[in-house]
């Protein structure tokens, strides 16, 4: 028999739950692809960014991530960064390929890339470590990615000012977005 909450606002069963992250994961989806262009798919109760075209993942142990979001962020070339749970927490950075093939066995110790068939999971997903969060949210106003060979640098050269400069379109958001029509990614969505 399903049990009903003191407030009597619905059944604590598992099939409200459910019907709840279905339709948060799905609002989600639909921001996703509207304010980013991004393809997702909800699988069993996650929602995953399907790698498409040139879109790529550079996943790396949470420890040593945080001196190449810093880097990045000097740089002005940041991005979209999923901060997955577990043992081992990892960032993934998301990025453009920009005709470069990312071989793994060229990768910097540490460092996997995640391609094209693979997915990525999403906020508000939450995995059995814990929640799927955002480490740097997407941003409407900077819906490009960073190319994959300005995060690679930024992995291999933290705070050094010399390196290939990255392809990054330099553009600013001039006018805010209206949460409306642009809303603000967080680890609440």
């Amino acid at each position: 028999m399903p049990v009903t909450d003191p407030t009597g606002a619905g059944v604590v069963d598992g099939t409200h739950h459910h019907a709840t992250v279905i339709r948060n994961l799905t609002r989600a989806a639909t921001a996703y692809g509207n304010t980013f262009g991004w393809t997702t798919a909800i699988v069993r109760d996650g929602l995953v960014l399907l790698l498409t075209g040139d879109r790529v993942g550079i996943a790396m142990p949470a420890a040593q991530a945080h001196d190449v979001a810093a880097e990045l962020r000097r740089r002005d070339s940041r991005g979209p960064t999923l901060a997955l749970p577990g043992r081992e927490p990892h960032w993934v950075f998301l990025a453009d390929l920009n005709g470069a093939i990312p071989l793994q066995d060229k990768a910097p110790a540490g460092v996997t890339f995640v391609s094209s068939p693979r997915v990525l999971a999403l906020p508000p997903t939450s995995m059995m470590d814990g929640p799927v969060r955002w480490a740097v949210p997407p941003d409407p106003c900077r819906r490009w990615l960073p190319t994959f060979d300005a995060v690679l640098c930024a992995i291999r050269h933290p705070r050094r000012t010399a390196c290939d400069t990255p392809s990054v379109l330099e553009t600013e958001c001039h006018t805010p977005p209206r949460p409306t029509c642009a809303p603000t990614f967080t680890n609440r969505l």
